[in-house]
Formats: C-alpha cells, structure tokens, sequence
C-alpha cells in the first residue's frame, strides 16, 4: 500500500510541474524535479519547447533553423559514471508543435557537438578542430580540420557563411575572435585556419554562441552563474548593447521571421544542481528585450 502510494504521489507531483508549464510545447523530461526559474527577459521569449532527450542524457548545444524546422545538437551525459561525450547527436523540432521530427546521428570523432549552422542547403556541426557537412539524414558530405585556435565551439550561418568561435573560460589567458569563413572552400581545402577567414572580430571571454542579422552580431556568454546576451558591431566587435538572460544559454539561430532561437543547458541532467533551472528550446523576439 505504502508503495502504491508513494507511486501516486510522485506521479501527482510530476505532473503537477509538467502542469504548471501550459506554455511548454513537446514533452516534460520525467526527471523534472522543481519547476522552471523565473528568468531575465522572459517576455522576450515567446515559444518555449522542452529540450528533447534530456532524460536519456542530452546536454543541448548548437542551435540553427532551417527552413521551418529547428536543429538542436548536443551531447551524451552518462550519470553512472559521470562521463559526457559521444554519442552526439542532432534533433530536427518542428517549433509549432515542439514535436521531434528526427533524430540525426553524428560522425563518432565529434565528442561534444558544440554548434549546428544551416547554409547551402546543408547542415554544419561543428567540435573544436572539426567542421561537418552533413544532410539531414547524417550522411557525411564534407569535413574540414580546424586549428583550434578558431574552434569552433560554436557556428552560425550569415550570408551563406558561417561565424566560427571558440569558447574561452574567464581564467584563460586568451584573446578569442569570432571569424567568418567560406565553409565550401575548407570544405575543398580540407582544413581551415585563422588566415583563410573572411573577416574576424574580437569576442568576450564565455561566449557560447553567435548569430548576426541587420542590427548586428549577437554573442551568448554564459557558465553556471553567467547569462547574457550581447550586441555588437560586426566590424569592430564594440560592444552596442547588453541583454541580461540566464545561465546555460547555449548556441544561437535567427530564423526567417526575424525570432532568435536558443537552447539552456541549465536543468540537463548533467547540470541539474545549478541554482537556474530552464532546460528549454526557446524563440526570443529580438525587439522585446530590455537591456541592462
């Protein structure tokens, strides 16, 4: 009896969390044990989708849109024995009804799937040292070495180029740049470095992800107690404007319709003790946000 009631009451409180998230599309992890963090910005996001896999060890990472999907890549976390990287893979959401269209693995020597870019009509993930062409079944079509002094922990598409970045803890001592790179030429040359790029700029410490549109060049910085969004110009780098977000905020796309897609790490499996809770696929309205 004690057991049946024990079941109950767990079974009422997780669905009473899942509950009290109405505007959270696809499907509660059942590892949900607090309900989501209140968050800087919030009426700035306007679609919220839970984070797939996450009860099986996902950690989300890139994030890109392709047409009228979302792409989502990430790693494994396995919590017996703490470790994380491979298998990496990519989920194709469909953002109106969060529902996952697709489950695309990646090439095994990508160990932590940091970003994910649509361009050309094809799908790029990135590891630091390693770029892919994929389509979206997995099938390889292209592969690039990277010096890791570019990366890439992140990507994004612009102009049918992609913004490249490594991420740098704040106690390195590093000067990271974004850099802009003709992702078809590496593909052909079968190797990239810092003098093939386009153009560069200089990033902050922490950023986790990049996207540029007509304002400008947009970073996510974030770590476990690190959330912001900047703004800054995309010859110099200059700092045009803060945006406060939270902790976990990961990889970044724009989509057509002008919305910034973005995935928080923070409430994964792996991260699950951190204060901020929020692992959700999420739509910023760019015009919405209140800077600091």
């Amino acid at each position: 009896m004690n057991a049946i009631l024990l079941a109950c009451s767990s079974a009422f409180a997780l669905s009473a969390l899942a509950g009290a998230q109405p505007d959270v599309l696809g499907v509660a992890p059942r590892n949900l044990n607090r309900p989501l963090s209140a968050v800087p910005n919030e009426e700035a996001i306007v679609q919220r989708i839970w984070v797939p896999g996450l009860d099986q060890g996902f950690i989300p990472q890139g994030v890109a849109v392709a047409g009228d999907r979302v792409l989502l890549s990430g790693y494994h976390y396995d919590a017996k024995t703490k470790r994380s990287g491979p298998p990496c893979h990519v989920y194709v959401v469909d953002p109106e009804d969060g529902q996952v269209l697709s489950r695309i693995a990646v090439p095994r020597d990508v160990k932590h799937a940091g970003g994910v870019a649509w361009a050309r009509g094809a799908m790029w993930v990135v590891d630091v040292g390693i770029l892919y062409k994929l389509d979206l079944r997995g099938k390889v079509l292209g592969r690039a070495k990277v010096d890791p002094v570019m990366g890439p922990s992140f990507v994004s598409e612009w102009g049918n180029k992609l913004w490249v970045g490594l991420f740098v803890w704040p106690y390195e001592k590093k000067s990271p740049r974004a850099y802009l790179i003709d992702p078809e030429a590496a593909i052909r040359k079968k190797k990239l470095g810092p003098r093939d790029a386009l153009a560069s700029i200089p990033i902050p410490k922490s950023v986790q992800g990049i996207a540029q549109n007509e304002r400008g060049v947009w970073l996510a910085r974030s770590h476990s107690t690190l959330g912001e969004l900047q703004l800054v110009d995309p010859r110099s780098g200059a700092l045009l404007e803060t945006y406060p977000l939270f902790p976990g905020v990961e990889d970044l796309g724009f989509a057509a319709d002008g919305l910034l897609w973005t995935a928080s790490e923070a409430g994964s499996l792996r991260w699950r003790k951190w204060k901020t809770n929020f692992p959700v696929l999420f739509a910023l309205d760019p015009e919405k946000l209140q800077s600091e």
